[in-house]
């Protein structure tokens, strides 16, 4: 500090873990709601991979094998988990002939990838990505307060 110059510290931190899962753990709701969006986001992915190859059914069974997951997962009823299980349902109908595939089913697999990896919406799921700008305009105000002291307890 007294130099103004960047300093590297190395510093070791060991955590003990159990070798497995214990049965009686709860997975964190919140934590398993975005491995299925990150599940879902792959998916569509590789179904719309499969299908440019034209393994329609590849794609399909890709998409339903996702879907069952986040259906049997601890998040299931949770809005993001609902809505990306609805998609995959939505999407496996564009599946069913390469012209329905080629017309729709293609770009709505990109789209919802993409809205899903960069977690922002798209007209189909506005509800479930809606809530980050308004916390970004927040935590912009809240922010910007602070800069003008309007939080200030120093009248």
């Amino acid at each position: 500090m007294v130099t103004s110059a960047p300093e590297a510290v190395e510093v070791s931190l060991g955590l003990a873990r159990p070798r497995d899962t214990p049965t009686s753990q709860t997975p964190n709701r919140a934590i398993d709601e975005q491995r299925n969006r990150i599940q879902a986001a792959d998916a569509m992915e590789e179904a719309c991979v499969l299908a440019d190859r034209g393994d329609l059914e590849g794609g399909r069974q890709k998409l339903m094998a996702v879907r069952k997951r986040i259906a049997d997962s601890a998040s299931a009823t949770s809005q993001l988990s609902s809505a990306c299980a609805k998609e995959m349902d939505e999407l496996e109908v564009q599946y069913r002939s390469m012209s329905q595939y080629r017309s729709v089913g293609s770009k709505m697999s990109k789209m919802h990838a993409s809205s899903h990896y960069r977690q922002r919406a798209v007209h189909s799921n506005a509800d479930v990505y809606s809530g980050g700008a308004k916390r970004k305009a927040a935590m912009k105000a809240s922010w910007m307060g602070t800069l003008l002291g309007e939080d200030s307890d120093d009248d």
